[in-house]
């Protein structure tokens, strides 16, 4: 079936080529698909899943208010330390200042979640809520990181690393998710070597494992889980670094 610009051009005594015609369509769709992508159109990591910037991952709305409950773990592994103290004193000030950074960073993290449940986000990583977020982890490092050493020097590199770290996500030019992911790495590997050097291995030990199982959930997805599975991980991670400060003279 000829369209009606070819069958003008058949009046006119001109040859139309169909098949060479449409051929040539393809190759140019085909180039300007690739000029979009260089170009940066739908460059949001969360454009590619579900065809929705403001999805994270394709999580589902009921997923993210999981993610925004399941960050209370930490917090409540916090209190129930701080109510059932083994004996007199047993709580430090190096106990006070995590479980302080832990609380602070709780409602930056579930504001998030909410956001990104209600949809309300337009770009589901392109945006502050996000980075003020993982900005609160590289906090809650930096001072787990100093509470757990006794070393100034390595207390110094610690906060310096995670302040830098911080940066990086507010930059012009910000990370992107692999450098965010490796310097979140960084950051809780920071903090677990002091107890690591000084032979607290069951804390360490424990501690990485949680870590690891949450890091692993979140990758695998598990079906939109793994996010909210990484948060309840985190529980047990807290509470080995909590109990790895315990150790520790005031």
């Amino acid at each position: 079936v000829k369209t009606k610009r070819e069958t003008a051009l058949s009046a006119m005594g001109v040859h139309v080529g169909t098949d060479s015609t449409r051929a040539k369509e393809d190759v140019f769709n085909k180039d300007l698909k690739i000029v979009n992508q260089i170009s940066g159109i739908n460059k949001s990591p969360s454009s590619k899943l579900k065809g929705d910037r403001r999805s994270l991952d394709g999580m589902s709305p009921l997923q993210e208010y999981c993610n925004a409950i399941s960050m209370i773990i930490p917090g409540l592994v916090c209190m129930y330390l701080y109510k059932h103290q083994p004996y007199e004193d047993w709580w430090s000030w190096r106990m006070s200042w995590m479980a302080f950074s832990v609380l602070i960073h709780l409602p930056f993290s579930c504001s998030y979640h909410v956001l990104l449940a209600k949809r309300m986000l337009e770009d589901a990583v392109d945006n502050t809520a996000r980075r003020l977020d993982q900005s609160f982890i590289h906090f809650t490092c930096l001072v787990t990181g100093v509470a757990l050493s006794q070393d100034e020097v390595f207390s110094t590199i610690c906060v310096i690393l995670n302040l830098y770290f911080i940066s990086r996500l507010w930059a012009a030019e910000d990370a992107g998710l692999m450098e965010r992911m490796g310097n979140i790495g960084v950051g809780v590997i920071l903090y677990g070597l002091p107890p690591l050097l000084r032979g607290d291995f069951v804390n360490v030990l424990f501690g990485a494992g949680y870590f690891t199982l949450g890091a692993v959930m979140m990758y695998l997805r598990v079906g939109g889980w793994g996010h909210c599975l990484l948060h309840i991980f985190s529980g047990g991670l807290c509470y080995h670094a909590m109990q790895a400060s315990s150790l520790l003279s005031a």
